[in-house]
């Protein structure tokens, strides 16, 4: 009767210790994963990836603004050449949806890096008429 109660505690006993460690390997795994990702949020931090990521944000900014500008310059090329008012009408509403297009885009692509911008209309002689078109001007990094 006592070996037969010794073996059931010893099994309950190793049953028990077996049950214990996948649960402190996990607790265990767990600390570590999380010790892995705070080294690498330091490592960012250090790296100045906020700075890279806010610094892209404001390159897709002033891209954007010579990709706006060139459409004017092209419009204004195209307006001179134009025979007709119509012709011309035409190629402004072809500029603005070009020009808001692209104003829209890296608006949307400085949002995700951080970077807030805002459009600040600008007056623009095409043709006889004035328009206001869309460049983007940079309020918050």
């Amino acid at each position: 009767m006592k070996k037969r109660l010794l073996t059931s505690l010893f099994c309950l006993f190793l049953l028990f210790t077996l049950m214990l460690t996948p649960a402190q390997a996990s607790a265990s795994a767990a600390s570590g994963a999380l010790a892995r990702i705070h080294s690498i949020e330091q490592q960012n931090n250090r790296c100045g990836f906020q700075d890279i990521l806010k610094a892209t944000g404001v390159k897709i900014i002033n891209e954007a603004n010579d990709r706006i500008e060139a459409v004017i310059i092209q419009s204004c090329r195209l307006a001179e050449k134009a025979k007709t008012d119509a012709e011309v009408r035409a190629i402004i509403c072809s500029m603005l949806t070009r020009t808001k297009s692209i104003s829209i885009t890296a608006r949307a692509a400085a949002a995700v890096c951080g970077v807030k911008a805002v459009c600040e209309y600008v007056p623009v002689e095409i043709g006889g008429y004035t328009v206001m078109v869309d460049p983007l001007r940079v309020v918050l990094i």
